[in-house]
């Protein structure tokens, strides 16, 4: 895990005189656990999740996969390396987030994206304070998804994401092409093939990433592949820095880059 949680900060949040009441009066279900309480995570399952950030081992700082606590990049980014440079997430995807992802993405319960915004500033402080990052962009859906599902999962959550001043998000910079396949089941070398050429930038922003340290947010990093396409064409557009920002990260069985 990349950021360390901060209690001092969950329990010190400005409060109104009003708000206990409010909590009170309009009571709502854990995200996780989806018992009834007054915040969209309960204590339990903060305890819970905070506990498996410990639990991660020494993280890759580029592809943020486990290896030796006396490595700082795991072997396949030393050798082929990818074309972002760095990679933070809040859990691993089998973790106990994954029903609430679901239900974000497929039952289309809003919610859940102010509850993994929650989460990221609560859990990546250090990282959404980096004052050397000029742009946040989500990774685009293509124009036939984002009408069937009604919005962009990972711009609900962005959009929501305590960040510097100085920091632009810019939800309609990256664009994605309709004829899109689809990755679910896919390995690793199909999901290479199948996002070649899905991307491009909006004419507007074409040339506006030049020297620029950029962000790439998206909800769920499987193999890379998708991050790593981005990121290659952003670096051909001249940006000089980028980062992948995710929720949940798919964890390869044994210690070895997927991407």
């Amino acid at each position: 895990m990349k950021g360390a949680w901060s209690w001092a900060q969950y329990t010190q949040r400005p409060m109104n005189l009003f708000t206990p009441l409010i909590e009170f009066l309009l009571p709502t279900l854990c995200m996780v656990c989806e018992k009834a309480q007054n915040k969209l995570l309960c204590v339990n399952c903060l305890a819970q999740i905070k506990e498996r950030s410990f639990m991660q081992k020494h993280l890759c700082a580029v592809c943020g996969i486990p290896i030796a606590a006396h490595e700082s990049t795991c072997k396949t980014c030393l050798e082929n390396p990818p074309n972002f440079d760095a990679t933070f997430y809040i859990d691993s995807y089998d973790g106990v987030l994954q029903t609430a992802m679901h239900a974000l993405k497929y039952q289309k319960r809003l919610a859940c994206a102010t509850g993994f915004a929650y989460l990221w500033n609560h859990s990546a402080g250090m990282v959404n304070s980096e004052s050397s990052i000029d742009f946040l962009l989500p990774v685009p859906l293509n124009q036939q998804k984002l009408a069937d599902r009604g919005f962009n999962q990972s711009w609900e959550i962005a959009k929501n994401l305590e960040l510097s001043e100085k920091i632009r998000r810019v939800p309609n910079a990256l664009l994605r092409r309709n004829n899109e396949i689809s990755q679910v089941g896919r390995d690793k070398a199909n999901r290479k093939k199948a996002v070649h050429g899905q991307f491009y930038i909006h004419e507007i922003w074409s040339k506006q990433f030049e020297n620029k340290s950029i962000v790439l947010f998206d909800d769920v990093m499987t193999t890379g592949s998708t991050m790593n396409t981005i990121a290659s064409l952003l670096k051909n557009h001249g940006a000089r820095y980028v980062s992948a920002w995710v929720i949940l990260r798919t964890l390869p069985k044994f210690s070895q880059c997927a991407i």
